[in-house]
């Protein structure tokens, strides 16, 4: 049944995939007199931005020089400035003492972003938050793969187009059949996991596909269901790693494997079992 389910779940994923994108992949280029033209940028390359009227893509390129700009924003949230500093503020031509203090204000991101400095262009990349779900295969000592399956959500900042950090935090509903000396465990658990760790990103988060790969270390609370009565809870260490293909900044597919050295308490023994979870999901971006 679960081959069966798989080319139904690959074709709702590429609608909604197609859907998103096409209602998100509008571009704005600000213009220094205040104009506002929406678009979809093809370039950024150079001394002029390339573009194509919005909706119009069989239209002819059409391209703007960077010197007319004031910024660039992009549908996936991303900023470049050009001319100006975030703030709609100038950049003062010559800088006496005096205007030291204003100009350093002014250097300060509007948002709680992180901001890379190139020359007299500014890139601000935005925080996201990834939702996901997706079908989870356990490992050692956990026998059911029907019932397996996990949700989460993570939290990312960029530090570069290449350099990142994470927060993830997510449920996973999974089965234990464990043989005792005096009988067995079998019945459903949850397990939550809290992790932090980094990401390096391939390609330039302009792009509308790229890479990744990321490692990640935390924690893991083991919560039996009541028809493990007998099986008390633990919180465990994790770690992990994760990786896969982001398009266009809004759908994320990918695969992560987690494993915690999870503690088997009951009234007869404790021992420790190594789990690992190879989970395969996908995101949406916001």
């Amino acid at each position: 049944m679960f081959s069966r389910s798989i080319p139904h779940l690959f074709l709702f994923c590429l609608f909604i995939f197609l859907n998103v994108i096409a209602a998100n992949s509008q571009d704005y280029i600000h213009l220094l007199n205040d104009e506002k033209l929406e678009v979809n940028i093809k370039s950024v390359v150079g001394d002029y931005i390339r573009y194509v009227p919005y909706q119009n893509d069989q239209s002819e390129t059409l391209k703007i020089k960077k010197a007319e700009v004031s910024r660039v924003k992009m549908a996936n949230g991303t900023e470049i400035w050009y001319n100006q500093f975030p703030g709609s503020a100038k950049h003062p031509t010559t800088v006496s003492p005096s205007q030291e203090q204003v100009v350093d204000r002014y250097k300060k991101p509007p948002v709680p972003s992180q901001k890379l400095q190139n020359k007299n262009t500014s890139i601000i990349y935005p925080m996201n938050f990834v939702i996901s779900g997706g079908i989870t295969y356990p490992s050692e000592g956990v026998s059911s793969f029907d019932n397996s399956y996990n949700i989460g959500i993570t939290y990312n900042n960029y530090y570069s187009s290449y350099l990142g950090m994470l927060i993830h935090a997510s449920i996973t509903h999974n089965s234990i059949d464990y043989s005792e000396t005096n009988g067995t465990l079998n019945g459903a658990l949850l397990n939550s996991w809290l992790m932090l760790g980094g990401t390096i990103n391939t390609g330039n988060m302009l792009h509308p596909v790229r890479l990744y790969v990321g490692g990640m270390a935390g924690g893991n609370y083991m919560l039996p269901s009541s028809d493990l009565h007998q099986l008390e809870d633990s919180i465990n260490l994790a770690y992990g790693i994760e990786g896969g293909i982001v398009f266009f900044e809004l759908i994320h597919l990918g695969t992560r494997f987690s494993r915690s050295p999870q503690k088997i308490k009951t009234s007869n023994r404790t021992e420790t079992i190594n789990n690992s979870y190879t989970s395969v999901f996908v995101g949406i971006q916001f």
